[in-house]
C-alpha cells in the first residue's frame, strides 16, 4: 500500500508541476500579447500622423499591423485551450485526491469479531450503501467524469 500511496504522491507532485508552469506560461502569453497590442496601436497612431508624407510607406506599414493584430489577436483566444487543459488538470488532481481517500480508508485492517484481515469480507451492517453491482460502479464513475 505504501507504494501506491507513493505512486499517487508522485503523480500529484508531477500534475502541480505541470498546472503551475502551465500557469505561468500562460500569464506571460497574455501579458506580452497585450503588450504587443498596445505597441500596435501606438504605431499605427504614429503613422498616421505621418501618412501625409508617404503613402505608399503608410498603406504597406498599415497592412503589416492589421497582420500583427490579427495574430497576436489569434494567440489570445488561443489562451483559451489552456485555460480548458488546465481545467481537466485541476479536475484530475480533484480526482486523485478522492482516489488516494478511498484507497488509505480501504487499507486500514478492520478488525470483525477479534480478527483483523483485509479482503471483501464485510458484516451485512457494513455492506448499506455500497455498491450491489457493476452497474452501480458503472454509475459511481460515471458520476465523477470517468
Amino acid at each position: 500500500m505504501d507504494q501506491s500511496q507513493n505512486v499517487l504522491a508522485d503523480m500529484k507532485e508531477r500534475l502541480n508541476y505541470v498546472l503551475s508552469t502551465k500557469e505561468t506560461a500562460v500569464q506571460q502569453t497574455l501579458a506580452l500579447t497585450e503588450e504587443s497590442l498596445a505597441l500596435v496601436d501606438t504605431l499605427r497612431t504614429v503613422l498616421q500622423s505621418i501618412a501625409d508624407t508617404n503613402i505608399e510607406v503608410f498603406s504597406q506599414s498599415a497592412a503589416m499591423l492589421d497582420d500583427m493584430q490579427q495574430r497576436l489577436t489569434h494567440i489570445l483566444m488561443t489562451q483559451g485551450y489552456q485555460d480548458l487543459t488546465g481545467q481537466v488538470l485541476k479536475r484530475v488532481m480533484e480526482e486523485l485526491d478522492m482516489v488516494a481517500d478511498v484507497s488509505i480508508k480501504h487499507a486500514t485492517p478492520k478488525t470483525v469479531n477479534g480478527s483483523e484481515g483485509f479482503g471483501p469480507a464485510a458484516l451485512s451492517s457494513e455492506k448499506a450503501g455500497s455498491a450491489a453491482s457493476q452497474d452501480d460502479v458503472d454509475d459511481l464513475l460515471a458520476q465523477m467524469g470517468l
